[in-house]
C-alpha cells in the first residue's frame, strides 16, 4: 500500500477553542498528517474572525463586517493556531476566508473587486499560511427545478454585460441552455434505448455540439468565467507574495465542465487543483444524489421513460456507469467494491487526464454532506483507489466529523 499525504480540515474555529491547536496538531502529527485546512474564518453570530484593514476596501460598495469587541479574544486564536502550526512544520491553508462576498454572482464586478480585497486583507492578516483554497465559484449543474445547483438559471445582468466584454452574445448563450434543456425533454423511450445501446467516443461529442453550436458556446462562457474569477484571485496572491499558493476545488470530474470547471485552464491560474471525490446518496453535492436528482427529472419530463432508462440517459451523459444500479432505490444501497474498482478510478483518470499533473493535484474527500454516510468498508475502499491512483494526497472533509474508526483507517494510509 502506497502511503498518501492527507490534510485534515478543521471546518469551525470553535475547535481550535475547545480543543487548543498543540493536542491538535499532537495528533495529527501521530496520525501521519502534515498539513491542515482552517474552514469559514466566522464565528456563529456571522463576525468575522479578524478586523478588516479598511483601507483595502476603499471605494468598494460592499464592505466587512467588524470583528465584534467581545470576540477579538477568541478572533485572536485564528492567528496564534496559524504561527503555530506552521512553526511545527505544518502546511497551512484557507478555505473560506469570508471572499465570497454577498453580490449577485461571479460576473458581478463588486464581488470580484470585493473577493480581490478580502484575499489582500487576509494575507496580510495571516502572512504565514501556505496558501488559499477556494470552493469554486461555479454554476449549477444539477436539473432539478428549484435546486440551489440548477443549471438553467438565467443569465443576470452582470452575467450579460460580461459576456458582452468577453466577445459573447448573450443570446446565443441562452439558446444554448434552451437546446440543452429540449434536448433532455425529448427523449423518447426509441431513442434512450438506441443512445444506450451506442458506444460513444470524443467525436460523439463533436457531432452533437456542431448540431447545437450555442451549447459549446453556453459551456466555454460558463468556462471563462470561473477562469476569470479564479484568476483574479490568483494574480492578487502572486502580486502579494509569489510563495503562497492559490488552489481551486472544482467538481468531480464527471461534472466539473458542466459546472463551469475546465481543468486544463484552470492549471494556468492556480497553483493547484482540489476536486472533489464526493459520491454518497441525500444531501448535498454526492454522485449517487446528483444521479438520483437527474433520472427522476428525467422522467418528470419525458413520458413512459423507465427508471432503467433515464438512468442509463445520466450514464450516457456523464461518462459513468454505477455497478448494479438499474433504479433509483439500487442508490440508498451501500456501495459494491466494483465502485471502487471502476468508478472511482475512471474519475480519478479522467482528471488526470485533463488535468495532466498528478503532482499538482489534493481532492477533497469526504463521508457525507447531509446525506447518507459512506460506511467505514466503503471508506477503506475508496483510500484504496485514491493509494492505487497516481494522485498524492487528499483533504479530509472534515475533523468534527471524525470518527474513531475512520480516524484509524485514515492514519494507517498516511504512514
Amino acid at each position: 500500500m502506497r502511503p498518501l499525504r492527507p490534510w485534515m480540515f478543521i471546518r469551525e474555529l470553535k475547535t481550535l477553542e475547545s480543543e487548543g491547536i498543540e493536542p491538535i496538531l499532537d495528533r495529527l502529527e501521530t496520525g501521519g498528517i502534515r498539513g491542515i485546512v482552517l474552514g469559514d474564518l466566522w464565528f456563529d453570530d456571522g463576525t468575522p474572525a479578524f478586523q478588516p484593514n479598511r483601507a483595502h476596501y476603499a471605494g468598494l460598495k460592499q464592505q466587512p463586517s467588524e470583528l465584534s469587541p467581545r470576540l477579538a479574544e477568541r478572533g485572536a486564536v485564528v492567528g496564534q493556531s496559524i504561527r503555530a502550526a506552521r512553526a511545527r512544520g505544518f502546511e497551512v491553508y484557507l478555505h473560506d476566508w469570508g471572499h465570497l462576498g454577498a453580490g449577485s454572482g461571479m460576473n458581478d464586478p463588486e464581488n470580484i473587486e470585493y473577493a480581490v480585497a478580502r484575499t489582500r486583507d487576509t494575507l496580510e492578516q495571516f502572512p504565514e499560511i501556505s496558501g488559499f483554497i477556494t470552493d469554486g465559484p461555479e454554476w449549477g449543474y444539477e436539473i432539478e427545478p428549484g435546486n440551489r445547483q440548477y443549471a438553467f438559471r438565467p443569465l443576470d445582468r452582470h452575467d450579460r454585460v460580461r459576456a458582452k466584454e468577453r466577445g459573447y452574445e448573450p443570446e446565443v448563450l441562452e439558446k444554448g441552455a434552451g437546446r440543452f434543456r429540449s434536448f433532455l425533454g425529448s427523449l423518447t423511450p426509441e431513442r434512450v434505448d438506441l443512445l444506450r445501446a451506442a458506444r460513444p467516443g470524443l467525436i460523439d461529442a463533436a457531432d452533437l455540439f456542431c448540431a447545437d453550436p450555442e451549447m459549446a458556446v453556453w459551456l466555454s462562457f460558463r468556462q471563462r468565467s470561473v477562469r476569470d474569477w479564479v484568476g483574479a484571485l490568483y494574480q492578487t496572491v502572486k502580486a502579494v507574495d509569489p510563495k503562497v499558493a492559490l488552489a481551486c476545488g472544482p467538481r468531480t470530474a464527471a461534472f466539473a465542465p458542466l459546472a463551469g470547471y475546465n481543468l486544463h485552464h484552470l492549471q494556468a491560474v492556480t497553483d493547484f487543483l482540489c476536486p472533489k471525490l464526493y459520491f454518497w446518496m441525500h444531501g448535498f453535492d454526492g454522485m449517487k444524489g446528483t444521479v438520483a436528482r437527474w433520472a427522476s427529472t428525467l422522467m418528470e419530463w419525458n413520458e413512459g421513460l423507465t427508471e432503467t432508462q433515464a438512468l442509463g440517459v445520466v450514464y450516457r451523459i456523464f461518462g459513468f456507469s454505477l455497478p448494479g444500479v438499474s433504479t433509483i432505490a439500487d442508490l440508498e444501497q451501500p456501495f459494491t467494491r466494483d465502485f471502487f474498482r471502476a468508478v472511482v478510478p475512471s474519475e480519478i483518470a479522467k482528471t488526470l487526464f485533463r488535468a495532466g499533473d498528478a503532482s499538482r493535484l489534493q481532492p477533497w474527500m469526504g463521508l457525507h454532506h447531509g446525506g447518507t454516510r459512506i460506511g467505514t468498508e466503503e471508506l477503506e475502499w475508496l483510500l484504496d483507489a485514491i493509494a492505487d491512483s497516481p494522485l498524492p494526497g487528499l483533504i479530509y472533509w472534515h475533523y468534527e466529523d471524525l470518527r474513531p474508526e475512520e480516524w484509524q483507517l485514515l492514519a494507517r494510509y498516511a504512514q
